[in-house]
């Protein structure tokens, strides 16, 4: 009978590999089982079985918890459980019938995150001002370097998407945001700077206020505040943000909202046939803009 730890590290190198996976289905009963009889050769069929039973229930409770926290976080999962059989793993394209350019896309989720980790900040600030537009923030501009710590600010035209007339239908509210081209996660300290900040422009200091756009600062909205990066937060940075109601996106968040874009046809180039993410087009999409 194997132990509990070696049973728990099987099942974190199964994630780990499913994560990373680029098939369309997985049968988990078999792919773990596959990883005992190549880990443990000397267990016979029978003791195969057994623990793989044991297996499969550990290795499901990190995949369901790793498809929880994705979904937490506005990420889609790569895969999903299917409903029956119960340990058959489907693409999250597949089971919600994505563009076939959304699907690809997914399936090089990987090397999109290494083009993004590859651009200079200056693209990195274009790329997340891409994002903004098209999540209905406009207009949005680009501050001048090293401007008190804003890299950027907008307008988002919240009264088109309310149901209710409580507000005017032009309602609008200001947001405000730092951009950060980071390989380790950030730390709380940079939260608190852009915190204080997004104070002074809350209490329309002059120093600050008068770099702004006059369209910004005519605006007289509540202001929402957006931190972005390549990389992630540490958990305190996390809880001082949910405190101070910051929003924070991490790399792989930019990434999902990179692969729904109305744009990904142009980051795509032909081969044998298939349609292949071409990071070079990529790097020239937002070289240009």
């Amino acid at each position: 009978m194997l132990s509990n730890s070696e049973i728990t590290k099987i099942a974190k190198i199964i994630l780990k590999e499913i994560k990373d996976s680029k098939f369309d289905k997985i049968d988990l009963e078999k792919y773990s089982y596959d990883k005992l009889k190549k880990h443990f050769p000397n267990l016979s069929e029978f003791q195969l079985i057994d623990e793989n039973q044991v297996l499969l229930k550990k290795t499901k409770f990190y995949i369901c918890k790793w498809i929880e926290d994705c979904k937490k976080e506005g990420i889609s999962p790569a895969y999903e459980f299917n409903e029956f059989p119960e340990y058959l793993l489907i693409s999250y394209s597949i089971k919600h019938k994505e563009d076939l350019r959304i699907s690809e896309l997914r399936k090089q989720k990987k090397e999109l995150i290494q083009a993004i980790n590859k651009i200079s900040w200056q693209k990195f600030e274009f790329l997340c001002k891409y994002i903004l537009e098209q999540s209905g923030i406009y207009p949005i501009q680009l501050t001048a370097k090293n401007q008190e710590g804003i890299d950027f600010c907008g307008l988002f035209d919240i009264g088109k998407y309310l149901t209710t007339r409580i507000l005017p239908d032009n309602f609008k509210i200001r947001v405000i945001g730092q951009v950060k081209h980071f390989s380790s996660k950030i730390s709380p300290i940079l939260i608190r700077s852009f915190h204080t900040y997004y104070l002074s422009v809350q209490r329309g200091d002059q120093n600050l206020v008068e770099k702004l756009p006059s369209w910004f600062v005519s605006v007289k909205s509540p202001i929402l505040c957006i931190f972005m990066t390549t990389s992630g937060y540490t958990r305190r940075a996390v809880n001082y943000a949910e405190q101070e109601w910051i929003i924070l996106k991490t790399g792989e968040q930019i990434v999902e909202d990179l692969i729904k874009s109305s744009d990904t046809r142009e980051w795509f180039s032909q081969k044998n046939g298939k349609q292949i993410f071409n990071e070079r087009l990529f790097m020239k999409f937002f070289g240009k803009r």
